[in-house]
């Protein structure tokens, strides 16, 4: 990790920028690099923070993303008659790095927890497996983890 992280500081006084892995540039004026320690070590701070915080972002998009699409192959709709898909699953809001969906009970729920976690673990781009926590409640306070990895009701 070290080593990484001293990469990505070079790079930047290579180049002048440095990218998520995604590929989203972050540009820095060299000549700052130069005027002091404090502003270098200041920098360096940002270059870190950013590779981690854009690449983290980027990764949480292209899950929404393929969540998103892998529902609406599950779920499909007719734009011509509702401009809204009715589906039994809605992403209702991202904290960070957290998902939170309302999923109606049904005879689909177990199947479609378990394709959310799927798409959300896997990420082709950077060819890791991400693990991801289900948690199940009727509201935030009454949320619990579940360990299982296919039946939830």
């Amino acid at each position: 990790m070290t080593q990484y992280l001293d990469d990505i500081k070079r790079c930047v006084l290579d180049i002048g920028y440095v990218q998520s892995i995604y590929g989203h540039p972050l540009y820095f004026d060299l000549n700052q690099m130069t005027s002091s320690e404090t502003m270098k070590a200041r920098i360096e701070r940002q270059v870190i923070n950013f590779v981690i915080q854009a690449s983290a972002c980027d990764i949480m998009k292209v899950a929404m993303e393929r969540i998103n699409q892998t529902l609406d192959r599950m779920f499909p709709f007719d734009l011509k008659i509702r401009p809204t898909p009715i589906r039994p699953v809605y992403l209702v809001l991202q904290i960070h790095d957290e998902l939170i969906f309302e999923i109606e009970i049904n005879l689909r729920t177990n199947e479609i927890i378990n394709i959310i976690r799927h798409v959300m673990e896997r990420n082709d781009h950077i060819n890791l497996l991400l693990p991801v926590q289900i948690k199940l409640g009727d509201n935030w306070e009454s949320m619990i983890s579940v360990q299982s990895r296919n039946r939830y009701f």
